[in-house]
């Protein structure tokens, strides 16, 4: 995945499409999609902001949760079980 626009960037994105640049020149200026341009004035607006989400992290652990007891429970019986 590549690595996200710089916040430099999406700021100067939506501060030449408020100033009256069109969208299509402004994407075109900055290397980006006119999609992203739009992504970038939409968090704009919504939150006032237009920086990135954070990437990466745990997105699992809390399927394996559900399954904690058990898990301790066959271990606690056998313990050279491996996972």
């Amino acid at each position: 995945m590549p690595a996200p626009t710089s916040d430099l960037t999406r700021w100067s994105i939506v501060l030449s499409v408020k100033i009256g640049i069109p969208k299509e020149k402004v994407a075109a200026e900055h290397n980006v999609s006119l999609r992203s341009v739009n992504r970038y004035l939409k968090l704009f607006n919504e939150k006032g902001s237009v920086a990135a989400n954070s990437m990466g992290g745990d997105h699992r652990s809390h399927v394996i949760e559900v399954y904690h007891d058990d898990i301790i429970e066959v271990l606690d019986e056998k313990r050279d079980r491996t996972l």
